[in-house]
């Protein structure tokens, strides 16, 4: 397993780990009213958390693969990284737009297509804990998907 491999295995499981970590904490919280400060807390743990864990591993790994480390990347290496992004990038793109879409219902506004009204999808919690927190779990399944991309793609031994 190369090094750049493995530090896409190192960002999955921390990804994994910490954020589904907080999400289990936070959902629950979101959609029994509570949004308190307390998640902002959390919040900064989580990324305190992460940077740690993350760089504490990623040293442990150049440590022990010094040259492949300090090497720039190969054009194999190169290829995956960017095709990885670009997808994840989209995703991401995606994603955004969807909590964009639904915030009027989280502000409590309703829509009325062809007689029918939809009323808003939160009534509680502060509207704007909820929204954060919807771009948040954006960017974590948009770092999913590129670390699985990269690692899919390092297994196939090409990016397509």
């Amino acid at each position: 397993m190369t090094f750049r491999e493995k530090v896409a295995w190192i960002s999955l499981l921390t990804t994994v780990g910490v954020w589904g970590f907080y999400f289990t904490r936070v959902v629950p919280a979101l959609t029994s009213g509570d949004s308190g400060s307390w998640q902002m807390a959390l919040f900064v743990e989580c990324v305190v958390f992460t940077v740690i864990v993350q760089a504490v591993l990623i040293a442990a790994t150049a440590i022990g693969a010094l040259r492949e480390a300090s090497a720039p990347a190969d054009e194999r290496e190169a290829r995956i990284a960017g095709r990885a992004t670009v997808i994840a990038y989209g995703i991401l793109l995606g994603l955004v737009l969807c909590v964009a879409c639904a915030t009027p219902f989280v502000l409590g506004m309703t829509l009325k297509v062809e007689g029918m009204t939809y009323v808003s999808l939160s009534s509680r919690g502060d509207p704007t804990v909820i929204v954060a927190n919807g771009i948040l779990l954006a960017v974590v399944v948009a770092e999913l998907v590129r670390s699985s991309v990269t690692l899919t793609f390092y297994r196939l031994g090409r990016a397509f």
